[in-house]
């Protein structure tokens, strides 16, 4: 992982692939609970909806979803 950084309640970070790309990727909801990936359809972002966000939180997911990184 390269960087990361804290907005809120969600740790945003990237990520270098074998192949050379950055991911950006996003994780919010119970850090200590069971990983969901996240993918929401092209066009997308990384971007968590608030809504999902809490439900995941309540029911102890830790949600995760990726874009590329165009810094």
């Amino acid at each position: 992982m390269d960087t990361a950084r804290s907005k809120g309640d969600s740790v945003e970070r990237t990520v270098r692939t074998p192949d050379g790309r950055t991911l950006a990727v996003e994780e919010s909801g119970d850090p200590a609970g069971r990983p969901v990936l996240v993918h929401m359809g092209t066009p997308n972002s990384r971007h968590l909806y608030g809504p999902n966000v809490r439900d995941a939180a309540a029911r102890g997911l830790r949600l995760i979803s990726y874009d590329h990184d165009l810094r």
